[in-house]
């Protein structure tokens, strides 16, 4: 997983964005939140934003599948 420049000062070789970690697993920003919330992966809130920490999220990755929705 790589990451294009920095934000805010955040070390990008330890923490992805929420945006980035959802982009790379096809969700939501707002479900990567929930997933560091309910423990499925470490991360850490910085004022008003949430980051995955990049090696819990990349050993999640793997075992990650995603609910298919049925209509």
């Amino acid at each position: 997983i790589s990451r294009k420049g920095e934000t805010f000062g955040i070390d990008a070789d330890k923490y992805l964005t929420t945006a980035e970690a959802a982009q790379y697993i096809g969700v939501l920003p707002v479900t990567i939140v929930d997933m560091i919330r309910s423990g499925r992966f470490a991360g850490e809130r910085m004022g008003y934003y949430w980051y995955a920490e990049r090696a819990s999220f990349e050993a999640f990755v793997p075992t990650y599948k995603r609910n298919a929705r049925i209509k």
